[in-house]
């Protein structure tokens, strides 16, 4: 009873880590003649949330963390087979201790983002200062896109772990991070658009030579 409390516990923090990024900008909102194309930025329900007091912010966060989480319990345990062996134990911890890291990973990772563009990190497209290289930006253009990915994923991971046909619970979180890396997408054709313009094509061309946009060895 405890192993699972505490399992349940760990899916609850990280899913709460993840609406805690996405509901509260590090910065405030850049003014909107300094914006350029964001399709996914000017989502009505996202400027909403990203407009609202730090407080309420908050609020909204850990509803819907709350919300998503024990949807996430329910689906898992009460649409699927969750049956296994008392000998399976062990492998259910490396299992969690695996999609932990996976998580907490990605979320290192865009906070190291986070952090080196300091105050040139916006939750809206917006143009920047300087074009960034160092950090995470030495061999990614997006890191903390790849970031995000990564939590979302070891997310999933935790979350199926009670299930007995992981092949079916993969096939899900596979699909879940298949949705993520496509909106990912929609945004970074915005951006890297709007970055060609304002520093112009040859030097973006350069820039993006030598470094992944998302997904290392793939794209």
């Amino acid at each position: 009873m405890f192993k699972l409390l505490r399992k349940h516990l760990l899916l609850f923090v990280i899913v709460l880590l993840q609406f805690l990024d996405v509901c509260i900008p590090p910065v405030a909102l850049p003014a909107i003649e300094t914006r350029s194309s964001d399709k996914l930025g000017e989502l009505g329900w996202l400027n909403w949330i990203w407009n609202l007091d730090t407080w309420q912010q908050y609020v909204v966060a850990i509803c819907t963390s709350v919300l998503v989480w024990i949807y996430t319990i329910w689906s898992v345990n009460i649409l699927f087979d969750t049956k296994s062996n008392v000998g399976d134990e062990m492998k259910k911890d490396k299992w969690i201790i695996i999609s932990s890291f996976v998580a907490l990973s990605g979320w290192g990772f865009r906070r190291w983002a986070k952090i080196t563009l300091a105050n040139q990190f916006t939750y809206q497209i917006s143009l920047p200062r300087e074009l960034i290289t160092t950090g995470p930006y030495t061999h990614f253009i997006h890191p903390s896109y790849c970031g995000a990915i990564l939590h979302i994923f070891g997310m999933g991971l935790i979350a199926i772990e009670p299930m007995k046909n992981k092949i079916l619970g993969l096939s899900c979180v596979v699909l879940v991070t298949s949705i993520a890396i496509a909106g990912f997408s929609i945004r970074i054709d915005d951006e890297e658009n709007m970055l060609a313009g304002y520093f112009g094509h040859d030097v973006w061309k350069s820039h993006c030579a030598t470094r992944w946009h998302l997904v290392p060895y793939w794209w």
